[in-house]
């Protein structure tokens, strides 16, 4: 099996749209998307996601000198892990939230995580946000990640 890359801390947001998956490794640059609807220049990359989906990268301009080697595409793909990592995905109308790249990567295969916790209108359009989580915090409240995901939406 490859070795994963690790970096210190990371962020990934996704819109999930039709047929394809639009990705951001940068908050300004996902809230503009969300706010104009607006597709953004970026990297295309047809059968990307993990049923033979099209998946647009908008990248950084420090990102863009990385090429190939820019960690969002690791993220995306699992090949790169975070020691912290925040992310969000949005599709079906929700706002999915994560501390951990690889329970994304499951919910962006199998379409929602096996543990969640979840608030009903607490997105920021009134959204329903839910909380990925592992097997070990099935049972846990994730004060943290709701907690960050409220600083996230007040920016």
């Amino acid at each position: 099996a490859a070795a994963t890359a690790r970096q210190a801390s990371a962020e990934l947001y996704e819109v999930r749209e039709d047929d394809r998956f639009v990705v951001f490794s940068d908050r300004a640059s996902y809230l503009s998307y969300l706010t104009t609807g607006e597709v953004p220049q970026g990297t295309l990359r047809p059968g990307a996601g993990p049923h033979g989906e099209t998946a647009l990268f908008v990248l950084t301009p420090e990102e863009q000198a990385l090429g190939e080697k820019a960690p969002v595409f690791g993220l995306f793909d699992g090949s790169t892990s975070a020691d912290q990592f925040y992310g969000e995905m949005r599709r079906y109308g929700r706002v999915y939230v994560f501390d951990d790249p690889a329970l994304m990567a499951a919910v962006r295969t199998h379409g929602h995580p096996a543990y969640s916790y979840v608030r009903v209108a607490d997105g920021p359009q009134g959204e329903t946000v839910v909380y990925a989580l592992d097997a070990a915090r099935q049972y846990q409240r994730p004060d943290d990640l709701i907690a960050h995901h409220a600083a996230q939406a007040k920016d």
